[in-house]
């Protein structure tokens, strides 16, 4: 959408610029402004992550459509990605999705890689007293 002269998202759809979606306005402004029109589930769904996710294609699984689709989640917590690219792909149509729904809030996406697991407490060698 462009209002003078400048190009603004318009996320919720509706054909007017929301104070939340005019990047011009302070931070605190936007964020006042969104809140004041989320749903409690949806603000629900800001203070969740979803459970560990692979991404082994670009294609959104079931449980991640309704995570994001019914649960209003945009927490994403990956734990492996098969490729790059694959991730890449993946993640511009979580976003492509997200964007789409409600207020157009986007997804975030946090990795969580695999770690070793930690040597039991037992299995460390004595230290002398």
């Amino acid at each position: 959408m462009e209002v003078d002269g400048a190009i603004f998202k318009d996320l919720d759809r509706d054909s007017d610029l929301d104070i939340y979606e005019d990047w011009r306005r302070t931070p605190l402004e936007r964020a006042k402004d969104l809140a004041a029109k989320l749903s409690k589930d949806e603000i629900a769904g800001l203070m969740l992550y979803s459970g560990h996710q692979r991404v082994v294609s670009d294609t959104l699984t079931e449980e991640q459509l309704r995570f994001i689709i019914d649960d209003n989640l945009r927490h994403v917590l990956v734990t492996k990605i098969e490729s790059p690219a694959i991730a890449a792909r993946w993640n511009n149509h979580l976003q492509a999705l997200a964007e789409s729904i409600g207020h157009g809030v986007p997804a975030n996406n946090s990795s969580d890689p695999a770690i070793p697991p930690v040597p039991m407490l037992n299995s460390m060698p004595a230290v002398a007293a």
